[in-house]
Formats: structure tokens, sequence, C-alpha cells
């Protein structure tokens, strides 16, 4: 899972609805539902809000959170070894 769905799937699990959660990160509603639908996928979640929910459950029950919205960072399994890969993405780096 990349980075930017977790962003998503964490809004989601805190109660942001769609349309808050495209505002909240300054995207359009289409790239929301874009980055939910790659989620589900990749969680094998039947809906959105359970990606998020499995997604939570994860985490370690004392943290705070961190950034402007509060997300929380994940760990995402590596598919080749299925080890996870702390602070990976699926695409480059921009820079900045």
């Amino acid at each position: 899972m990349t980075e930017k769905e977790a962003t998503v799937l964490h809004l989601l699990a805190r109660g942001h609805d769609v349309k808050g959660a495209a505002a909240e990160l300054g995207l359009s509603v289409h790239t929301v539902h874009e980055r939910l639908r790659e989620a589900r996928r990749k969680t094998g979640a039947s809906s959105s809000r359970g990606a998020a929910r499995l997604l939570t459950e994860a985490m370690p029950p004392n943290f705070s959170g961190s950034g402007k919205s509060g997300v929380l960072p994940c760990s995402i399994e590596d598919q080749s070894s299925g080890q996870p890969r702390i602070g990976a993405t699926d695409g480059p780096r921009l820079p900045g």
C-alpha cells in the first residue's frame, strides 16, 4: 500500500467522508476514490471503511500520530518477501 493510500484510509478512520478527505488533502474527490479503490484491492477489504479499520488495527495503540492531518505512518509489506518495509512507497519520491 502506498503512503498516499494509507493517508486517505487514516482520514476515513478518523471520521472524514470522501469529500472531507479530499478537502483536507487538497485533492479531487475522484483522486480520493482512486486511492480508496486501490487500498481496497490491496487489503482485500470489501469497503473503504473496512480497509481503514484493518490499517488502524495494525497500528500500535499508543501512537499519537503526526503531521498536519494527524495521519499515522504505516508499515507496508514488501510484496516479494512479505516483510514490512517501514515508510516504503510504490512510486518515485518528488524532490522537495
